[in-house]
């Protein structure tokens, strides 16, 4: 049984917990848009935790950035007086939870060894790790590169919305494929003529994009093989694709899958999504 029930692309739900913080509670959602990373534990009092704490110093440099944080969750009641004695920890911030509240909204099981649990600016979480020796010296690293690295520079017409991490690697190659093999054509765009009538028109020097119709039907499933698998989520926090057994496309006429015909990009775009607010999503 894994030390906890979250996985890649699962977002968390939003909370309030006592913490080490100046009004001496933490709400959740206000860690959004940091490059959030966990240390869950029972106590200060283990020695496998004690060493950990006792490294935090050595990245001041990541604790004090305004896009990094870093949050130690403790189940130990009396961990309240001794973190806050502690001179060197006065730039950590501490979540006290003797209720459990934190760990359950990670799903992280009880009597389970330390571990990590890393997040992205969305609050959805990236990877975990249950610890080993010296893994903090790889996850502060990763984590400041992360938060440092500029954007990306993309060499393509700027999509609608642009998500990254919302369906995993291997099965956006197969819609890749998919709308490669299936006769892609150029999209049109809707103008009129000069009776105000709507006039559908290949204009490339407005518009250049290649569709791919997806899906006609009433719903339409994509599978995909055993070895990898994409399933939507409905969940209280942010809507997601988190990985599983499969994606299903709702009927919608013109849902179309779409790529840049010059490059290695594709997206599925529909006027009536079922999930929230997210009207495409790049892949």
């Amino acid at each position: 049984m894994s030390w906890t029930t979250a996985e890649t692309g699962d977002p968390i739900s939003p909370f309030v917990q006592k913490a080490s913080t100046s009004s001496g509670a933490l709400s959740f959602d206000m860690t959004g848009g940091h490059r959030s990373l966990l240390f869950f534990f029972s106590s200060s009092t283990d020695p496998v935790v004690e060493n950990v704490l006792q490294q935090l110093s050595n990245y001041a440099n990541i604790l004090n950035r305004k896009d990094c944080l870093f949050l130690g969750v403790t189940l130990d009641a009396a961990d309240r007086e001794k973190l806050k004695a502690r001179t060197d920890l006065k730039s950590v911030c501490f979540l006290y939870d003797a209720d459990r509240t934190c760990h359950d909204a990670f799903g992280v099981t009880a009597n389970t060894h330390p571990g990590w649990i890393e997040l992205d600016p969305m609050m959805r979480v990236l990877s975990t790790h249950l610890h080993s020796p010296g893994l903090e010296q790889l996850l502060f690293p990763a984590l400041l590169q992360k938060a440092t690295a500029p954007p990306p520079l993309l060499n393509m017409p700027v999509p609608v919305l642009m998500l990254d991490h919302v369906l995993e690697p291997a099965f956006c190659e197969t819609l890749i494929q998919y709308h490669l093999s299936h006769n892609p054509q150029p999209s049109p765009i809707l103008t009129s003529d000069a009776a105000g009538n709507p006039v559908r028109t290949i204009a490339s020097s407005f518009k250049r994009r290649l569709d791919t119709p997806c899906a006609t039907a009433r719903s339409l499933r994509i599978y995909r093989t055993a070895s990898s698998a994409a399933s939507y989520r409905k969940s209280s926090g942010p809507s997601v694709f988190r990985p599983r057994k499969w994606i299903e496309c709702w009927s919608v006429p013109t849902t179309l899958l779409t790529a840049a015909s010059s490059t290695p990009t594709a997206t599925i775009r529909s006027p009536a999504p079922r999930i929230g607010s997210l009207q495409s999503h790049s892949i």
